[in-house]
């Protein structure tokens, strides 16, 4: 991939399928692929790589969510503002990355410690009766 010039590489890298999809959709579950195509990609282009959204209108981060250590890579590389924009985001149906992300309190975890300012209330399952 290094041997295509830098133009090629980021059509490669950003370009979508027929479903919209880029790379970034099909590596979203596999944290140890990540940082390496990331370093195919000159950092002004990750933000745009992780939020590109497909056919479904799902982005990288939506993907991402489904799979901790993946999600956790990807909020490393972001800034405190990037990581709330990229949370908000919704997909066609309406599902913002957020919904997604607290399926698994790993997530919710990471994201608490990177945003301590917003806190995420506990299940109802985890949250102690009312007397």
């Amino acid at each position: 991939m290094t041997l295509f010039p830098k133009a090629q590489r980021l059509e490669i890298l950003l370009g979508q399928n027929f479903s919209s999809k880029t790379i970034f959709h099909a590596i979203a579950k596999y944290p140890e692929n990540i940082n390496n195509i990331l370093s195919l990609l000159p950092e002004e282009h990750w933000l745009e790589s992780f939020s590109t959204q497909d056919d479904a209108g799902n982005t990288v981060f939506h993907y991402a969510a489904q799979y901790p250590d993946s999600f956790g890579r990807i909020l490393a590389l972001l800034s405190n503002e990037q990581c709330l924009e990229m949370l908000k985001i919704t997909n066609n149906s309406s599902s913002s990355v957020l919904s997604r992300v607290t399926d698994d309190d790993k997530n919710i975890e990471m994201i608490s410690k990177r945003l301590p300012l917003f806190k995420i209330p506990p299940k109802a399952s985890d949250r102690p009766p009312l007397q």
